[in-house]
């Protein structure tokens, strides 16, 4: 009984210990990350803009949740080490655990490799060696293994891997990150064949959206929307013409739930300029009067386009800009003979052809309730574009309550419809931008209806906070109850 006791105590102990060197490790990797000095939010600005403001830098701290007190962040990092849950990669903003899931496979033949050396060279050679005791032999075999004992482990793995010839086993992808229209872009491309330089087709791909981020600007002094809302009438070129055409169009069908002419309400709640607040009913009552798609008139001649707004209204085509842009930077890429590789432009993915092993792409649909986790993932094929908008993006609180920069047209108050978030399939990321705003301002219900009418245009994914609401051309891998829309 003692003996068994004492065993007891002893296994005990070793358990204990074990538990606090594993908290010990997990602590020190989470201090060494906060207090290395390097600011992540930084690093991803500054090499893309050398002149970034700390506006702007600020931002991306609060997008990675960077800015949140070190008591809070280490519980989280504590909550999702232990659920499994490593969060987000800085680099490819996909899920950590999706990148190693990638990177298993090839980690897995490392591993068979390496074991292979053991089995049939190491025992080998190490019976002939002592068989041989003293010889030729057995020294040279000695000085290879206090070589191989001094090399480090990853150059020893680079030389089996060059001398066996697993070397290309796959495609390396080749990234650029782009911060523009106020949000992270991540732009990532394969070559036909490892060698090929893309980054000429990224930088490409890069000028595409500062042309259109600074001609779409509410706040570029030199843009089309940043005169017209100051002027009130404009000449503009012909691509901003056809998308407040396509924008209008669009508000027509969804019956104003999806509104460009709602920029005067935006700028009441201090949402454009982040200097928050509440307005009166007053206020809302004058910038309502001034909201209306159906007031706004485009005319054109073959070479001049021009639009006019009612008198004290604006116009905000942040709803479907990010689509659009999105589905131009494709056409990019496809011109320059790219043909795979997927774009993520602040929530917005355009996914083009295939991975390189001929497999779909994996993407995953933000949880809107819990920074760095996700509500399920989803597989898309190429040419299709997954856009999310939710209460969950911008917001500020006043007494207690949250507002949300998603307004409804017809209030002008944050639509407050029960749902959290609204993600839009769709082979055209112009209209799946702009109905990620449209079905979220309608509710579940009429967003239904609204897919039951256009079912063969988009697929939609609703959350309401418990329960995932899915039309049948989406398939989500997901812990949450799911009903799906029947046609």
């Amino acid at each position: 009984m003692w003996i068994a006791g004492g065993t007891a105590k002893i296994i005990t102990k070793r358990i204990i210990n074990f538990i606090l060197v594993i908290w010990g490790v997990v602590t020190l990797s989470f201090c060494l990350q906060v207090f290395t000095g390097t600011d992540p939010a930084e690093m991803i600005v500054r090499k893309v803009n050398v002149f970034a403001t700390e506006e702007q830098i600020q931002a991306v701290r609060e997008e990675l949740g960077l800015d949140a007190p070190f008591l809070e962040r280490y519980a989280d990092y504590i909550k999702g080490v232990l659920t499994g849950d490593l969060g987000t990669a800085i680099t490819n903003r996909q899920p950590v655990i999706e990148n190693i899931k990638d990177a298993l496979p090839v980690t897995c033949v490392l591993v068979v490799m390496a074991m292979a050396w053991v089995i049939l060279f190491t025992v080998l050679i190490a019976a002939i060696s002592v068989i041989r005791k003293g010889g030729i032999f057995d020294n040279v075999m000695r000085i290879i293994c206090i070589i191989g004992i001094c090399v480090p482990s990853f150059w020893l793995a680079l030389i089996l891997l060059t001398g066996c010839g697993a070397g290309n086993t796959s495609v390396e992808k080749q990234e650029k990150t782009v911060y523009a229209m106020d949000t992270v872009m991540t732009l990532t491309v394969y070559p036909e064949q490892n060698g090929e330089d893309l980054s000429p087709v990224l930088d490409a791909a890069e000028s595409e959206i500062r042309r259109l981020d600074a001609l779409l600007s509410i706040s570029n002094e030199q843009g089309d929307i940043y005169r017209l809302n100051h002027d009130g009438s404009a000449s503009v070129t012909q691509e901003t013409g056809l998308l407040v055409q396509r924008a209008l169009s669009i508000a027509a069908d969804t019956d104003g739930a999806f509104d460009p002419t709602v920029y005067p309400l935006m700028e009441l709640w201090g949402f454009p300029t982040e200097q928050y607040r509440v307005p009166t009913q007053e206020a809302l009552d004058t910038a309502e009067a001034a909201v209306g798609y159906d007031r706004v008139t485009v005319t054109h001649t073959d070479s001049d386009w021009n639009v006019t707004l009612p008198e004290q209204g604006g116009l905000d085509l942040g709803g479907i800009a990010k689509g659009y842009t999105a589905h131009e930077v494709v056409e990019v890429l496809e011109r320059q003979k790219v043909n795979s590789g997927i774009l993520s432009l602040g929530g917005n993915v355009a996914t083009l052809g295939r991975k390189p092993d001929g497999s779909r792409w994996k993407v995953a649909v933000e949880n809107p309730d819990k920074s760095g986790d996700y509500l399920g993932t989803m597989e898309l094929d190429g040419g299709m574009f997954a856009i999310t908008s939710g209460a969950y993006e911008r917001y500020f609180e006043q007494d207690g309550v949250r507002y949300h920069h998603i307004l409804d047209p017809h209030t002008g108050y944050p639509a407050d419809t029960g749902l959290l978030s609204v993600t839009v399939v769709s082979s055209d990321g112009t209209l799946a931008d702009a109905l990620s705003t449209a079905l979220f301002v309608m509710g579940r219900d009429k967003a239904q209806d609204y897919w039951r009418q256009h079912s063969g245009e988009f697929d939609m994914i609703l959350f309401d906070g418990t329960t995932l609401y899915t039309t049948p051309g989406v398939t989500l891998d997901t812990a949450y109850p799911v009903t799906e829309v029947t046609p």
